[in-house]
């Protein structure tokens, strides 16, 4: 199964343009049956998952693609990230943040 780097750099496989987010913030693992570990390189900002209202700070974490995730102060989703990810597979993906919906888009 593919592992996916996530961070500034540019050799990362999900690149997110956020101050907040480090340069090799974490990476995203699928485990099957709908189930993912993501985790955190030492990053500065932390990483969290939303539950129940919440935010959560973890090193590693079991999450689904539903799950709402912050990376420093970068939020979206588990899904988000593995589509972006997954639409250029084999590939590196660039991502942004609309700033006005939110809604992640590539570059």
């Amino acid at each position: 199964m593919d592992e996916f780097t996530i961070g500034r750099d540019p050799a990362c496989r999900i690149v997110i343009e956020d101050k907040s987010v480090s340069r090799w913030h974490g990476k995203i693992e699928p485990k099957g049956d709908g189930v993912y570990l993501i985790s955190d390189s030492s990053s500065t900002g932390g990483s969290y998952v939303r539950i129940k209202g919440g935010w959560r700070r973890f090193v590693r974490a079991k999450v689904r693609a539903e799950d709402e995730v912050r990376l420093g102060e970068y939020v979206t989703t588990v899904s988000k990230l593995l589509k972006a990810a997954a639409s250029t597979a084999g590939s590196k993906v660039k991502v942004k943040r609309n700033p006005t919906t939110g809604e992640i888009i590539k570059s």
